[in-house]
């Protein structure tokens, strides 16, 4: 027992070291630019060859600079209507409109380029001088992987935002002062994390172990505790993560509370709330990743911080909540039936959250490894 203890909190230590020079999240390949200057607004798109439907005639998932050029009328009215700045409700014409192949071709109609999974799209927007907050929406998303979202970064003089859009959420607001940023970051958070299943799966493995009420709560309070400094302390910069460790050091930490689990009574709580600090440094680097991402060079980065974790922390509740409530709600049927949830219930519930563990692990561990080298 004694030597079985040492281990866990010897992987405990172990997992708080690898936190702290252990980015995950990174920046998905399509992307867009605003730059403001004065009155106008200049805008780079990258645009998937998937979301071109009829550009890509031989169905390669490229697009050559012939197959551009044959096509440049359709796909700029497609990029006009799918790609919209609005400014007060109203929607900015474009200038102009540019298409070009990232590859350099020039669109002469040869085809003599193999083509690029996507093209590049300049354009101009007219606006009204200290024009206020811009919204960005789009449906420019492809069907490959990594084609489902589009970062958008901003820059107006030293100010720099970020808005990431999803088909779910494919308007993002910028350059809307400090208020309006932290409410949307606090959206941001919140909809992180309700979308993070490593991260879900993490706290549903902590409420399964059938700790008491007190014991939950001390779990749950290291567990914040212990991402809200890391995610703080990589936001200023005083913290550096490896992506490559630090996604399969977060299904690393969901298979150790399942062992824990699977464990019993043999590790106090004690071990089990040092276990849970340990993890919660390695998801906040996760939960940093994402939040740099978004932040980028932005001058407000505090109350961006401020918003995401405060969006992390009321997701955490309304997971747990819903959770708790499900639990709570099975336990009135089964008494009413006359039946009690069978022993093996935890464990088994356990071990399944340690098999996608160890699933995970693999899916993130392999990749890694090929990007590295190893």
């Amino acid at each position: 027992m004694i030597k079985a203890r040492a281990l866990v909190l010897a992987f405990a230590a172990f997992l708080a070291l690898f936190a702290v020079p252990a980015n995950a999240h990174l920046l998905p390949r399509q992307n867009a630019t605003l730059h403001v200057v004065g009155d106008k607004g200049y805008l780079v798109i990258a645009v998937p060859a998937s979301a071109l439907a009829g550009a890509d005639e031989n169905r390669d998932g490229l697009l050559s600079p012939g197959e551009i050029d044959r096509h440049r009328a359709a796909i700029s009215a497609r990029v006009r209507a799918g790609f919209t700045v609005s400014t007060g409700g109203q929607t900015l014409p474009f200038a102009f409109l540019w298409l070009a192949d990232p590859d350099g071709g020039t669109g002469n109609g040869t085809g003599s380029s193999s083509g690029a999974p996507y093209l590049i799209a300049m354009a101009g927007v007219p606006l009204a001088a200290r024009a206020g907050p811009l919204t960005v929406r789009t449906d420019l998303f492809g069907t490959r992987a990594g084609e489902g979202q589009m970062t958008l970064r901003a820059h107006r003089g030293d100010d720099v935002e970020i808005a990431q859009l999803t088909p779910m959420h494919a308007a993002g607001t910028v350059f809307q002062g400090t208020a309006g940023l932290f409410a949307a970051m606090a959206g941001t958070g919140m909809t992180h994390i309700l979308g993070g299943a490593d991260h879900l799966l993490f706290l549903l493995t902590l409420v399964i172990a059938g700790v008491t009420w007190r014991q939950l709560a001390a779990q749950v309070t290291a567990f914040t505790l212990a991402h809200s400094a890391t995610l703080t302390l990589t936001l200023l910069g005083l913290v550096h993560a490896d992506p490559a460790w630090v996604e399969p050091g977060i299904a690393l930490s969901i298979v150790l509370v399942a062992l824990l689990n699977l464990a019993g009574s043999v590790h106090g709580a004690a071990t089990r709330v040092c276990v849970v600090f340990a993890c919660g440094l390695l998801h906040g680097l996760g939960f940093a990743s994402a939040l740099d991402g978004i932040a980028g060079e932005s001058s407000q980065r505090l109350p961006m911080l401020a918003g995401f974790n405060l969006g992390i922390e009321a997701g955490q509740v309304v997971f747990l909540a819903a959770l708790l409530a499900a639990g709570w709600a099975l336990h009135r049927v089964l008494v009413r039936a006359g039946a009690t949830l069978p022993a093996l219930g935890p464990r088994l519930a356990s071990a399944t959250a340690m098999g996608f563990g160890l699933l995970m692990i693999a899916g993130r561990t392999v990749p890694a490894m090929a990007g590295l080298g190893l």
